[in-house]
């Protein structure tokens, strides 16, 4: 295992010339838990505090749109162009009808943390959560577009982070034991009445995604990944080298064979982007040169894609993520210097040059953002809950990044 540096890198590929994923000006510092796309213009992002951004013109402006909720959101769906839906914490699940700018609330009948959302046709769909006061994680299923929800058996001692479905009945789930006990693939072969335990693995898992009836990938903690060719009877692990340095949090395939995984770093905020063109056997990195990681990666058509992430963050690319070759990543260290660390009450930083201060959590939350007009400034950590955190300075001419322990 690399060794993991005691200051928060950036780090990015050997080549930068290379770069083919393009940050977008999402509008927001607010952490970005899923993107849907309609069609090659219109899509969605949705993340923490409500919010919901709306694009029509291929990413290159964001619009807010009124959620109605402070609630964060942490999936997105769209049954048709105008029909979607978001679900996300207490229970909260909201749609839209009208082209997408009016969201409602609907009743869920639930406060349980929903993590993710998925239909089989306009009126079916599924909600997967957090674990309800039995210690079952949480499914829901309505069959008339949202306007009800049942709640089906849940499955014990599991909380559920992904939903897919191959056919009108056949569906799989994903999860795990927090914080890490133990991930769980789960199948349903008549439309979630029951669940069958497929597999059960030493690290959470969050993603899944069918390419076919027979062909899935589900992948997670420390850079667990899966494949099946059997509609789920065996799963084959395909995790490769020093992979346990990386989660992953979203998978997506273009079409059999050509596949994307996006995720992050422990201990650090750092981004990572895989490609395969051979259906898992290898698995490419490719460049973001962001420290945000990604919760999510969608591609409207084979070689547009998007992906978001912590701070805002959105990347698009226009060519499939950009040439592949690089295997591995090679960390630069450019550290934002402050004291005391641990600290407790106040924290002194000492830029380069003046500019904007944000300071997040190791899950891309962003706690405080301020001006930064001088050196050795003095911020307020008081109220922040004991934990490390990651600060970034945006500066005129470049980007300077830290961590400290907040006691």
């Amino acid at each position: 295992m690399k060794k993991l540096y005691t200051f928060i890198i950036i780090l990015f590929f050997v080549n930068t010339t290379m770069a083919q994923w393009y940050q977008q000006n999402s509008g927001t510092a607010n952490q970005l838990g899923s993107v849907y796309f309609t069609d090659d213009y219109a899509g969605y992002a949705v993340g923490e505090n409500g919010t919901i951004l709306k694009t029509t013109n291929g990413g290159t402006n964001w619009d807010v749109l009124a959620s109605g909720t402070t609630n964060g959101l942490n999936s997105v769906y769209f049954t048709d162009v105008n029909t979607g839906y978001a679900v996300g914490w207490n229970g909260t699940i909201l749609k839209t009808v009208d082209n997408r700018t009016n969201w409602g609330a609907l009743s869920s009948g639930t406060t349980i943390n929903l993590n993710a959302v998925c239909f089989t046709n306009g009126n079916t769909g599924y909600v997967v959560g957090d674990q309800d006061l039995t210690g079952h994680g949480i499914v829901l299923k309505t069959t008339d577009a949202g306007a009800h929800w049942i709640a089906l058996p849940g499955v014990l001692g599991y909380q559920l982070f992904s939903i897919t479905f191959t056919d009108p009945l056949t569906g799989y789930v994903v999860g795990g034991y927090l914080p890490d006990g133990g991930g769980v693939i789960l199948k349903t072969t008549n439309g979630g009445t029951n669940w069958t335990e497929l597999k059960v693995t030493d690290y959470n898992l969050i993603t899944i995604f069918f390419t076919d009836a027979n062909t899935g990938y589900a992948a997670g903690y420390n850079g667990t990944i899966l494949k099946t060719i059997d509609g789920g009877t065996s799963w084959t692990d395909i995790s490769f080298g020093t992979n346990f340095n990386y989660f992953y949090n979203s998978v997506y395939f273009t079409d059999p064979n050509t596949g994307y995984l996006v995720g992050g770093y422990y201990h650090s905020s750092q981004g990572v982007i895989l490609k395969t063109i051979d259906g898992g056997a290898t698995w490419n990195f490719l460049e973001c040169g962001t420290i945000a990681y990604f919760n999510s990666v969608f591609f409207p058509d084979a070689n547009t894609g998007y992906t978001v992430g912590g701070v805002g963050t959105i990347l698009k690319t226009g060519d499939g993520g950009g040439p592949m070759g690089v295997k591995e990543i090679t960390p630069i260290l450019n550290t934002l210097k402050s004291y005391p660390n641990p600290a407790c009450k106040n924290l002194t930083i000492e830029p380069v040059e003046k500019g904007s201060l944000y300071l997040f959590n190791l899950k891309g939350m962003v706690f405080q953002q301020q001006e930064i007009t001088k050196a050795n400034a003095t911020i307020d950590i008081s109220n922040l809950p004991t934990g490390v955190y990651v600060l970034k300075l945006v500066e005129e001419k470049g980007l300077q990044v830290g961590k400290f322990i907040k006691n």
